[in-house]
């Protein structure tokens, strides 16, 4: 979980026992230790280890320790955390996944991302 600061522009903290319904966009991040269930769109989702969030997820970068799906969208890098659980469709630029990690249903790369590799 990158380090959070209270005070930082353009961020949405959803903390743990809160849940948000309905359409949530950020500039910045969206920092999830509670759970979203609705469209979520912004520049770095942080999921943590117990955040949840449910619904059409399209971000920039995506540092997933808790559960997305069932539709993920990342334009560039999505990483899951050896807690992390993917359910669903993914979409991605680039993927890191570690030991213990989850992806469960149907995963792509975007063009982006296979222009960046090189592909």
């Amino acid at each position: 979980m990158s380090n959070f600061r209270p005070a930082e522009k353009n961020v949405v903290y959803i903390g743990e026992g809160v849940t948000f319904t309905g359409a949530v966009n950020a500039r910045g991040s969206i920092v999830v230790d509670g759970s979203i269930e609705g469209e979520t769109g912004c520049e770095q989702l942080i999921v943590g280890e117990r955040g949840v969030v449910k619904g059409a997820i399209s971000v920039t970068n995506a540092d997933v320790s808790g559960t997305v799906g069932p539709d993920i969208s990342v334009r560039r890098t999505l990483v899951v955390r050896s807690l992390g659980r993917i359910e669903g469709k993914w979409i991605y630029g680039q993927i890191e996944v570690e030991k213990g990690g989850k992806l469960n249903g149907d995963g792509e790369p975007t063009d982006a991302g296979s222009a960046e590799r090189g592909a």
